[in-house]
């Protein structure tokens, strides 16, 4: 029913649904918006003809009040709920959230704590929860339901008539319609953005990485390359450089989330960033908690500007602040790339997301809001029962790259809408490599007279900060780096000096990085 389930079938057919009273009378306490009522009432109509639904909901949704809204009406009933999350660093901040929307009667299950198994509501570490015996409830949540774990699907197998429901933005892999058969799903993420529930995005591509001949095989986020050799191909002077000095030259000083291969990536990313005077940090799935949240906390107050992710973040992490994000980490899994980009995507007034993309992803798996499915898979072609090829797992239309202004297009558009070029038929010209960091989406940027007149002051404020350290910086230097950001001479404008700010200071070091490597470059 919507605001849980039913007890059996006979309660089921019985229950008739109020505008303020759940089905068997219970006050309704848990505000939704109409959207997750709508989303909340497919779950109901799957209980009819499924035990095991997964409920699809993105980045931004409130899939966890939707969930809280569903126990509410479990508890009201005298049934048991277990809520499984993923990690342990998930518990708390799952417990802070029901209990903030007023469910009482929680214990948890983890490590070491005294589980209270009276209780109406269990939060459960689901590695604990799989290597202790089974426990007996009324309706098994499974939050991130895309992470496969042997045990639990077991149990599934083995007790057929137990509930579930699993929750997830990203339900792709090709095990999952063995196990779940009814698949209820809310508004896309396109919908969230236009609707003020999940900011929009830009995504920048410089030069893409080359991965011929790295293996991809399976892992808990379905099939993706081989971390070894990714983490090598990453890893490289050249690349972590770039990765630096894009962030530098367009990243606005915003606070920065990057997603790395592995820790040995993160670390040169993150003393590249010092080494420029970007205070960085680096967080892995083995950070403790407690250092976790220092982590955070230096970075809401801005400290800390990038915090490099290495298997961690991309779920349950929620900081609306992060408004810059750094895609560092090729995939195959478009789990793991939908989960990665939507970290940079929570919500404030009047934020647009930047994302600078130096995998090489948005162009092989396409925009995330564009990736969905109809039903849930099971690995095999319906018609034939055959397994389903790799390549029908991908989407089937992906954006286009304009190979002459970098412009990521629409699928099935063939002249560029950005420069009116249209490609030989037939043809597949490579993409220029030394072009730097290009906008691929939405329209370029407008700078109106007072950026302008900001970014002049603090570069006369440079300038003047040079000259007393007593080194020369001459005015044709200054009016060249205006060019560069503008691509126009600063023309009328005060020559007022500023303090220049992090943005100007950054501007500059990348282009000095890009002037160094030239010069060795040309050493060589």
């Amino acid at each position: 029913m919507l605001y849980g389930v039913p007890k059996n079938d006979k309660e089921w057919q019985h229950s008739k649904r109020g505008d303020d009273v759940t089905p068997m009378g219970c006050v309704k306490m848990i505000d939704l918006y109409p959207d997750q009522e709508e989303f909340l009432g497919e779950i109901r109509s799957l209980w009819r003809d499924h035990l095991r639904i997964v409920a699809m909901a993105g980045t931004g949704f409130g899939k966890t009040r939707c969930a809280a809204r569903i126990i509410e009406g479990c508890v009201s009933k005298g049934m048991r709920v277990c809520f499984l999350v993923p990690r342990i660093t998930l518990i708390s901040q799952t417990a802070q959230s029901f209990t903030e929307l007023g469910l009482t009667d929680i214990t948890y299950l983890w490590g070491d704590y005294e589980t209270n198994y009276s209780a109406s509501i269990t939060i459960a570490s689901i590695d604990t929860y799989i290597r202790r015996e089974k426990g007996d409830y009324d309706l098994v949540i499974v939050d991130e339901m895309h992470h496969r774990r042997k045990v639990l699907l077991d149990w599934m197998e083995a007790h057929p008539k137990d509930r579930y429901l699993g929750l997830s933005a990203t339900p792709f892999a090709d095990w999952i319609g063995n196990y779940y058969t009814g698949l209820a799903k809310s508004k896309s993420m396109k919908w969230l953005m236009d609707n003020d529930r999940l900011s929009k995005y830009e995504v920048f591509a410089p030069s893409t990485p080359d991965l011929k001949g790295v293996k991809v095989g399976n892992t808990p986020m379905g099939k993706d390359y081989q971390e070894g050799a990714l983490g090598e191909i990453m890893g490289e002077a050249k690349v972590v450089g770039d990765v630096v000095k894009h962030w530098l030259e367009h990243g606005e000083n915003r606070l920065t989330m990057a997603l790395c291969v592995n820790v040995l990536h993160a670390n040169f990313l993150c003393v590249e960033f010092n080494k420029n005077g970007v205070p960085s940090e680096v967080i892995t799935a083995k950070t403790p908690v407690e250092d976790r949240e220092r982590v955070f906390n230096r970075m809401r107050s801005g400290v800390t500007k990038v915090v490099l992710s290495v298997n961690c973040l991309t779920e349950g992490f929620d900081l609306p602040q992060v408004s810059c994000l750094i895609n560092a980490r090729p995939t195959k899994s478009k789990a793991r790339y939908i989960q990665g980009m939507g970290r940079s995507l929570r919500y404030l007034p009047g934020k647009t997301a930047v994302i600078f993309d130096h995998s090489g992803t948005t162009l092989d798996l396409g925009f995330p809001e564009d990736i969905d499915i109809s039903e849930l898979s099971t690995g095999k072609d319906p018609e034939s029962g055959k397994r389903q090829k790799d390549k029908e797992e991908k989407p089937e239309k992906k954006p286009k790259l304009c190979p002459k202004c970098a412009y990521l297009k629409e699928a099935g558009v063939y002249s560029c809408p950005q420069c009116g070029f249209a490609p030989i038929m037939g043809i597949d010209t490579d993409v220029d490599e030394s072009r730097g960091l290009t906008k691929v989406t939405g329209k370029k940027k407008v700078f109106t007279k007072k950026d302008k007149q900001s970014f002049y002051s603090g570069l006369l404020g440079y300038q003047k900060e040079k000259l007393l350290n007593g080194k020369r910086c001459s005015d044709g230097y200054i009016a060249h780096i205006y060019r560069e950001k503008f691509g126009v001479w600063a023309k009328g404008l005060e020559k007022r000096a500023e303090t220049p700010s992090p943005e100007v200071t950054g501007f500059i070091k990348a282009k000095l990085i890009a002037y160094s490597k030239k010069k060795t470059a040309g050493a060589l």
